[in-house]
């Protein structure tokens, strides 16, 4: 089993959890496997990796921001400096926003959604309506790269109903959603490595038809 598979199970079993670990360890597994294999089919192997985790914007963001470098000088560098480079720009990028300090209700983002939503942690939605009762300001901390740029809307991830109730009754039906749908009317603003912006939707229009994008 090569390294692209490899990374791909351990990202469906969740062992590898988090939009940035996923993203990282997927860019890695890519450009680790093409080191050895350069003739391999690049695209294939990134699709291998983004259908790991369909409903993660930045693991399939990320892939494509490497492909396209690959793609510019036809792989005839290392794919891992390329790899090492973009992903010392996500940790600046990190690194950026995790000096921003604020008193209010701070919270990240899975995906952000064209359809007018954000995906965050089970709790978040809870938060976000209770803060905007008692007019507490709400910020989203989260890289433009977690913006879906490919599609309007994003399912839910479900895990297994037996988490939560191992033994229902036949015909119950047990909802075990791992995320949090939230409106972005609860947003007061999106804190984010280009600013401070009131739509971060604005930053990244939707990405053109292009060939094979994952």
């Amino acid at each position: 089993m090569g390294l692209v598979e490899t990374t791909a199970a351990r990202i469906r079993s969740l062992e590898i959890q988090g939009a940035n670990a996923i993203a990282k360890a997927a860019v890695e597994a890519l450009a680790g496997e093409l080191a050895v294999e350069p003739r391999a089919d690049r695209r294939a192997l990134a699709e291998l990796l983004a259908g790991a985790r369909p409903n993660e914007p930045m693991l399939r963001n990320l892939l494509e921001l490497f492909l396209s470098s690959v793609e510019e000088e036809d792989v005839s560098g290392e794919p891992g400096e390329r790899a090492g480079a973009l992903l010392e720009q996500v940790r600046r990028d990190e690194e950026a926003l995790a000096r921003v300090g604020a008193d209010l209700f701070l919270f990240g983002a899975d995906a952000v959604l064209p359809s007018g939503y954000l995906i965050n942690k089970v709790g978040t939605g809870i938060f976000c309506v209770v803060a905007s009762r008692y007019d507490v300001p709400t910020y989203c901390a989260t890289l433009t790269l977690k913006v879906v740029r490919d599609h309007i809307d994003e399912a839910v991830e479900q895990r297994d109903p037996a988490e939560v109730w191992p033994d229902a009754p036949a015909g119950v039906l047990v909802l075990n959603p791992a995320f949090d749908k939230v409106h972005l009317k609860y947003v007061t603003a999106f804190i984010t490595e280009r600013g401070l912006v009131k739509d971060v939707l604005t930053l990244c229009p939707p990405a053109p038809p292009a060939r094979g994008r994952l």
